[in-house]
């Protein structure tokens, strides 16, 4: 269903780069300017020069350009000298407990959606696209990994157990964030680098975060004549490839922040919207109730949202018997579809924006940031499966994937 292969990946030569863990960065779409400063800090060949360029408009990438070939030129970055898939173990720490992921690194081709071996799971918006295009057109290199989850197959596992047991090649603490590790290493055995290739030939992929770069790479493939039937280095483009039967891969909750036309009247919603959710106050002083309120709902298999007003916080639970197509989480649809849906209707939706930090959206909704918070419980891997292998699509924002692969551990220079 879907063609990968190896890469003579473009590395920080740690010959002239000693420590690698101040070189690397979160992905390019989760940098502040204030991350930016505090990168660069680390290292001036930090890899946020290259992700984020300085400049004005089409300057910056005129500059990411010029630096690539500094660092490729003065070999502080350098192929590998054979083709290889790079097994990728990502640790972590959550509620206090040491958990890992693992996957690995490899290309893709490039391939319509209609096809059916990459999958998205959601629409995206065409300003990044944009801006990533004219970096990839500069730069002809993929510097970030795009996130992607297929169904378990043994063979591949059984290389990857094999491989991660064995030292890693490159094991660090980024820099810009203790509670993460990354450990990587080369998968070069001729015969276990095909056994990966034609394993995942079985399956689909589902892209879990990077769509604007996947979608960037199908724009760029594109303009080359006869884009699509003999492959050339613009038809492949970067990935990480994750088991998604792993225990710990879990989507993390998007929460929304709304502005109407009109002043939100808690009386009006619960007159209006009783006859399908049990609708009762409670207190939310900060994130911590919010997971806790929020856990209440998983724990009693309820479909539940937090409105969070400055006059007053609810609790919302949808009664019996109003299921969404017998999917497992469905609270995303469920407001998109029905809550927003009904309040647009009554106050005229103004604006609404997407943030994973409730104690921000607490702070900006005291601050008159924004009329009210909706906090809800994500949706399960299992579920958006579902979904997208079915050939549906989700709402925007449906998910948050945690935690992300940094980049710069490997590139793929065109």
């Amino acid at each position: 269903m879907v063609e990968i292969s190896p890469l003579r990946g473009l590395v920080y030569n740690k010959e002239k780069i000693k420590d690698i863990s101040k070189v690397v960065s979160p992905p390019y779409d989760v940098v502040s300017p204030k991350n930016r400063k505090d990168l660069l800090s680390f290292s001036n060949e930090n890899i946020i020069s290259l992700i984020l360029p300085q400049g004005e408009g089409d300057d910056k990438y005129k500059n990411a350009s010029r630096i690539l070939d500094e660092w490729i030129n003065n070999k502080i970055l350098i192929q590998d000298g054979c083709n290889c898939y790079y097994g990728l173990r990502i640790n972590f720490k959550t509620s206090g407990a040491e958990k890992s992921l693992s996957g690995f690194i490899g290309l893709t081709r490039i391939e319509d959606y209609s096809s059916g071996g990459v999958l998205r799971h959601e629409k995206t918006l065409s300003g990044p696209k944009e801006d990533r295009f004219k970096l990839l057109e500069s730069c002809r290199t993929n510097f970030g990994l795009i996130y992607t989850i297929y169904k378990r197959s043994r063979a591949v596992k059984d290389i990857l157990d094999h491989n991660l047991g064995q030292e890693p090649d490159i094991s660090i603490i980024p820099c810009y964030d203790s509670s993460l590790a990354f450990d990587l290493w080369k998968i070069s055995d001729k015969d276990e680098v095909e056994k990966i290739t034609a394993a995942m030939k079985e399956r689909q992929i589902l892209i879990a975060d990077g769509h604007h770069r996947y979608e960037t790479s199908l724009m760029y493939r594109n303009k080359f004549p006869g884009a699509g039937s003999t492959p050339g280095p613009e038809d492949y483009v970067l990935m990480l490839f994750m088991d998604s039967s792993q225990e710990e891969l879990k989507i993390y909750p998007t929460h929304r922040s709304l502005t109407f036309k009109k002043d939100i009247d808690m009386e009006e919603i619960i007159r209006l919207l009783s006859d399908k959710y049990d609708i009762n106050p409670t207190v939310i002083k900060d994130g911590t109730d919010v997971i806790s309120l929020l856990g209440n709902f998983d724990n009693n298999k309820e479909t539940g949202f937090l409105f969070h007003t400055r006059k007053g916080s609810y609790s919302l639970v949808l009664k019996e018997g109003h299921s969404h197509d017998g999917l497992e989480k469905a609270d995303v649809f469920i407001l998109h579809e029905d809550l927003i849906d009904e309040l647009d209707k009554i106050f005229g939706l103004e604006d609404i924006s997407f943030n994973h930090d409730s104690d921000q959206i607490i702070e900006d909704i005291l601050e008159n940031n924004f009329d009210l918070g909706i906090f809800l419980n994500p949706p399960t891997i299992s579920d958006m499966e579902k979904i997208c292998y079915s050939g549906g699509l989700m709402p925007q924002k449906s998910t948050y994937f945690w935690p992300k692969p940094c980049t710069g551990l490997v590139m793929y220079k065109l």
